[in-house]
C-alpha cells in the first residue's frame, strides 16, 4: 500500500482486510463545463435575496469581501462589478477587502497571486483598477484587521454568549457581498461551509469566543455533520445576530469545489437559503462509507498542511487529526482508545509568519498537555504589543491563532487515541513536543500499536491528503 509522507510516498505492508478511503471517489465527480456562465446565472437568480443590481443604486457604498486565499473570487469579482455597474455604483464607492480573520494581511503581490487550485484570488486588471487603497473607506483594496479597534464595531452578545465584534464595513456598507466557497472538502469547522463574515471579518476576540476550548473542543463539535454541529450553532447564531443588529443582510456568492480541483456549482443569496443546496452537492461526493470503527488508523499526508508545512508540529498534528473528526453518523472512525500511525516529516520548523507557535507549544507542555489549562494564557496573546505589531504591520498570523489549533485538533487526538505514533519525523524530539510517540519506521510503529490493540486489529488506511469525510456504518456487535 502506497501512503503519502511529505514530498515522498512510502510502501507499507498493511493487513489485507484494511479499510482504505481514497481521496477521490470512484464515481465521476460533478464539475462545471463553464464556471463563468454558471456563476453569472447564480447572480441573476439568487436565493432568499434580490439581485445585487436591485439592492443598490448610484451612491451606494459597497464592500466586496473575499475569503482570504481561498474561494472563487477571480471568477466572481468581475461579474459582481458588472452587477454594480448595472445599478450605477461607482468604483469610488466600492471597497475590496481580504476577509482573513486571524490570518495574515495580504500584500499587493499576494492579491495578484493564485491560491491552491481552483482558487486564484483577483484578476490583475481588478487589482490595478482598485489599488492602492484609499485613506478612508470606501475605496480600493485592503485587508481586514482583527486587532485594530478603529476598524471594529462591537455588536453585543448572542443568546449563546458569543462576543460579537466585526469589521465596521459590516455595519457601514449599504451592501456587503461576501465571496467564499460553499462546502469545504473537510468538515471540521462546523461541517461543510466556508469562513463567512463571522470568521473572515470578525475581531480576534470575537473569533476566539467561538474558536474557544469550550466550543471547538466540545464533544459535539468533533464530527463533520453541519446539521447538528455544536460549533456551527454558534457560528449561525453570530451571523444571525450581526444581521439583526445591523438591520442588513449579507449577500453571499459561494463556489462549491469538487475533489478534483474543479468547480461543481455556484450559489448566491442569503446564507440560510443556499447552505442546504451546497451541502447536498458535497454529500454526494465527499462521504465515504466504512463498515465499522477502526482500532488503528494509518494516516498519510502531503508536506503542505492546512496551516503550515507539516514540519511544524502543530500543523502536523492538525493533519493527523482533522479527517478523524470529520465524520457523519453516530461514532467516529477511530474507536476511543485506538491508535493513530501518522506518516509525517515533522521536524520542528515553523514558518516566520507563525510568530507565536513556538511559545504556545512550550506553554502547552507547561500546561501538562491540557487545553483547559492553556486557556489561562490567552489574554496575554491578545494584547502582547510586539506580537500585535507583527500581525498588524508585518503580515503575520494573529498571535492567538495557534490556540485554536490546540483546542480543535491536538487535544482531540491526545484525548481520543491511546497513542499517536509518528513515522518519518525529521526530528523525533519536535514530534514529541505535541504528544507524538516517534517510531523509527513503520514496522516499529506497528509493533507499538499491537501492544495496545492486540493482534489482527481493524485497520483504516487514509493514504493521501484527506479530502473526504467518513460515515461509519456499524455492524451488529462492532
Amino acid at each position: 500500500m502506497t501512503v503519502a509522507c511529505g514530498y515522498t510516498h512510502l510502501d507499507l505492508d498493511v493487513p489485507q482486510h484494511s479499510m482504505i478511503v481514497d481521496d477521490l471517489p470512484r464515481e465521476k465527480s460533478p464539475s462545471l463545463s463553464d464556471p463563468v456562465s454558471a456563476c453569472r446565472e447564480a447572480l441573476e437568480t439568487p436565493h432568499g435575496m434580490e439581485r445585487i443590481s436591485d439592492l443598490v443604486k448610484k451612491g451606494s457604498k459597497v464592500t466586496i469581501a473575499i475569503n482570504n486565499h481561498f474561494g472563487p473570487s477571480a471568477i466572481v469579482a468581475p461579474l459582481v462589478l458588472d452587477e454594480l455597474k448595472r445599478a450605477g455604483v461607482s468604483d469610488t464607492d466600492i471597497t475590496f477587502m481580504s476577509a482573513a480573520g486571524a490570518w495574515p494581511k495580504l500584500t499587493r503581490e499576494q492579491f495578484l497571486m493564485s491560491g491552491p487550485p481552483p482558487c486564484p484570488l483577483l484578476p490583475p486588471d481588478i487589482v490595478d483598477r482598485f489599488w492602492p487603497p484609499g485613506t478612508v473607506y470606501p475605496r480600493g483594496i485592503r485587508s481586514h484587521d482583527a486587532a485594530d479597534p478603529k476598524e471594529l464595531v462591537f455588536l453585543g452578545y448572542t443568546n449563546l454568549g458569543d462576543f460579537v465584534e466585526c469589521n465596521r464595513v459590516v455595519a457601514e456598507s449599504d451592501l456587503l457581498i461576501y465571496i467564499g466557497w460553499g462546502a469545504w472538502p473537510l468538515g471540521l469547522w462546523g461541517g461543510y461551509g466556508g469562513a463567512g463574515v463571522v470568521i473572515g471579518l470578525g475581531s480576534a476576540r470575537s473569533i476566539g469566543s467561538h474558536h474557544s476550548w469550550g466550543v471547538v473542543g466540545h464533544p459535539n463539535s468533533s464530527h463533520g455533520d453541519p446539521r447538528n454541529h455544536f460549533y456551527r450553532r454558534h457560528k449561525e447564531a453570530i451571523m444571525q445576530h450581526i444581521e439583526d443588529k445591523t438591520g442588513k443582510q449579507v449577500f453571499y456568492v459561494d463556489g462549491t469545489p469538487n475533489l478534483y480541483g474543479q468547480w461543481a456549482a455556484f450559489h448566491a443569496g442569503h446564507w440560510k437559503a443556499i447552505q442546504e443546496l451546497e451541502w447536498a452537492i458535497s454529500d454526494k461526493e465527499k462521504i465515504a462509507t466504512i463498515p465499522h470503527q477502526a482500532d488503528v488508523v494509518i494516516k498519510g499526508g502531503p508536506m503542505v498542511g492546512s496551516y503550515d508545512l507539516v514540519r511544524n508540529p502543530i500543523a502536523s498534528m492538525a493533519e493527523a487529526t482533522a479527517q478523524l473528526k470529520c465524520y457523519v453518523g453516530q461514532k467516529p472512525p477511530l474507536r476511543e482508545g485506538g491508535v493513530i500511525i501518522h506518516l509525517t516529516p515533522v521536524d520542528g520548523t515553523i514558518e516566520p509568519r507563525r510568530i507565536s507557535d513556538r511559545e504556545v507549544i512550550d506553554l502547552y507542555r507547561k500546561a501538562g498537555y491540557n487545553s483547559e489549562e492553556l486557556t489561562k494564557y490567552e489574554d496575554d496573546f491578545y494584547t502582547r504589543p510586539e506580537y500585535l505589531h507583527k500581525y498588524m504591520h508585518g503580515h503575520a498570523f494573529h498571535p492567538i491563532h495557534p490556540f485554536y489549533l490546540f483546542y480543535a485538533y491536538v487535544q482531540y487526538a491526545l484525548d481520543h487515541a491511546s497513542k499517536i505514533i509518528s513515522v518519518g519525523a525529521g526530528d523525533p524530539a519536535a514530534a514529541s513536543e505535541v504528544g507524538y510517540r516517534p517510531a523509527r519506521n513503520f514496522e516499529e510503529a506497528w509493533r507499538m500499536a499491537e501492544q495496545i490493540v492486540g493482534k489482527d486489529p481493524n485497520v483504516l488506511v487514509l493514504p493521501g491528503t484527506g479530502k473526504r469525510v467518513m460515515k461509519v456504518v456499524l455492524n451488529v456487535g462492532s
